[in-house]
């Protein structure tokens, strides 16, 4: 919370919503005080993937985007551009897909035999 009471609540995702890969999805949040614009980021549970999903916004309490990856326990935080002092965390949530991290990691690292390869591209589409 700001000096002047200023704040943000970030309602959706939260711990219930289980968002899908590559499918729209909102952010939904609420703020006290003056924040005129904000900056949106997506953080995993251990904090090493920091992905910037909007830059200098203004500050209407919905965004849309589209998840580019597929991770459990994510974490969306919005800041005021502002005063970055003045933040707010989502609750812990899930971005699906049809495959999971480990064969992503496989596949972006180049360890998958051909067959399995072609497969996995597939499933992408």
């Amino acid at each position: 919370i700001g000096e002047n009471g200023e704040s943000i609540t970030i309602i959706r995702p939260n711990s219930n919503d289980a968002l899908q890969y590559e499918e729209k999805s909102t952010i939904r949040w609420t703020s006290t005080g003056e924040i005129k614009n904000v900056n949106i980021d997506l953080f995993d549970r251990q904090g090493y993937e920091n992905i910037c999903i909007a830059r200098n916004i203004p500050n209407k309490g919905h965004h849309e985007f589209i998840p580019e990856y597929s991770f459990t326990d994510n974490r969306i935080k919005i800041t005021s551009v502002e005063n970055p002092n003045i933040y707010g965390y989502s609750e812990y949530f899930t971005i699906g897909s049809n495959f999971s991290l480990a064969e992503y990691t496989r596949f972006s690292s180049g360890d998958m035999s051909k067959d399995e390869y072609e497969r996995f591209k597939e499933r992408l589409a």
